[in-house]
């Protein structure tokens, strides 16, 4: 015998249906991918900023070492500071705020004057002029060269090195020496081993 349901009760259960189904929601995720500079000087003080998704709430960056602290300022700004006893070395950086704590990024403290490049440096006409021993923190794009240019002394041994593997980064650099009249002295490539270094002692001033 077949019996018709009440519309009434079609109604109830469809009710009871909706609200024992499970409202599921996806909150939003902080994820840091970049902060420039990735370092500074010991016993300094830079302002960094932050890249990434949901970054939105971050107000406080979290390091793994007490000597390195951060004062949120406008956006996704920050001001960090190192403390002059810190070690050289590299540290792990959170994004933190509302939707929780990043997965870490590597953040570097030097020894050595830290410089932010700005302006177009994209041909040795327009090479940004440096005096050493310095650290120089700077983005490019693909394929993109920029040129720098400094003193050397007869005898005196340089180290050249672009920090890219070292502090996450996907760059794949190339390293070119020049002399003064452009002749190629020395070259050197990213690696399965590291990033790329180049160990050269001037022939001449």
């Amino acid at each position: 015998m077949l019996m018709r349901t009440p519309a009434s009760f079609r109604q109830l259960l469809a009710a009871m249906a909706c609200v024992a189904s499970p409202v599921m929601g996806q909150l939003p995720t902080t994820r840091l991918d970049a902060v420039f500079p990735p370092g500074l000087q010991a016993g300094s003080e830079t302002t960094v900023a932050l890249t990434g998704l949901d970054l939105a709430e971050v107000d406080r960056l979290v390091f793994s070492d007490a000597g390195l602290s951060a004062v949120h300022g406008e956006g996704l700004n920050f001001k960090v500071t190192a403390s002059a006893g810190i070690q050289p070395g590299l540290y792990e950086v959170r994004a933190a705020g509302r939707y929780g704590i990043s997965a870490s990024r590597l953040f570097a403290v030097g020894t050595l004057p830290e410089l932010l490049e700005s302006g177009p440096h994209d041909s040795p006409e327009k090479a940004l002029l440096l005096t050493l021993p310095i650290t120089v923190n700077g983005t490019t794009g693909t394929d993109a060269a920029d040129y720098f240019r400094f003193a050397a002394s007869q005898g005196q041994r340089l180290l050249l090195s672009c920090a890219a593997e070292r502090i996450d980064s996907p760059l794949n650099a190339v390293l070119t020496l020049f002399d003064p009249a452009g002749r190629e002295l020395h070259s050197a490539h990213r690696t399965h081993s590291g990033d790329a270094i180049i160990d050269f002692t001037a022939p001449q001033d």
